[in-house]
């Protein structure tokens, strides 16, 4: 299977790595590549095939044109004030917020677009519905109850309450699904259980 590869454009080289870190936790079947300017993105797409672009919006402002052709597979980016400049069809994440509300506009995006994989190529989707199966099956009942808990944002001792049973037991599962899924951390977890249909773009 070829994972899907994803550009981040920016000339800001921590924004790059920023933005790469949060998409390799949201979508972590996909290869993420950073440049810090266009034309190295598209030398690059010349060999490699991007699924997506990620471009810094003073970057699209310079050369939009070049990009007009791309269409939906370039995603802008930074200041939120800056979205006014936009093409009101593209999408646009505002990169100036809290951490949290950043990977919940990545979130919002990756399920929006492709959920179910459904518009990724017809074997990669088969293969990541397969391994979606194979990890699903890994996971207890109780497992994926608290699973979803964890990726609504609740704590130890509100699921333990929940489930009426002891915070040390809550995070014995919350270990064990945490190393089951490879996910280690709370935004791996919540990508995991949103990407599977445990919760929802309106649970968020």
């Amino acid at each position: 299977m070829e994972a899907p590869r994803i550009a981040v454009v920016s000339e800001n080289i921590l924004e790059c790595y920023g933005l790469k870190y949060l998409l390799e936790n949201i979508i972590p079947f996909a290869e993420t590549d950073v440049f810090t300017s266009l034309d190295e993105s598209l030398d690059r797409n010349a060999k490699l095939h991007y699924f997506h672009f990620f471009i810094d919006i003073h970057i699209w402002v310079v050369h939009s044109r070049r990009m007009a052709s791309m269409g939906k597979s370039v995603i802008l980016f930074g200041p939120g004030d800056m979205q006014r400049v936009a093409a009101t069809d593209m999408h646009f994440i505002p990169t100036d917020v809290a951490p949290d509300i950043l990977s919940r506009s990545l979130l919002y995006l990756q399920q929006s677009a492709h959920h179910h994989y459904s518009l990724y190529p017809q074997d990669l989707s088969a293969t990541l519905r397969k391994e979606d199966e194979r990890t699903a099956a890994l996971l207890t009942n109780r497992e994926k109850e608290i699973l979803k808990m964890v990726a609504l944002g609740k704590s130890s001792k509100e699921i333990a309450a929940a489930f009426h049973i002891s915070m040390n037991t809550v995070n014995t599962h919350r270990k064990n699904i945490m190393d089951k899924l490879d996910a280690h951390s709370a935004t791996k977890i919540t990508a995991y259980a949103m990407n599977h249909g445990y919760i929802t773009l309106d649970e968020q």
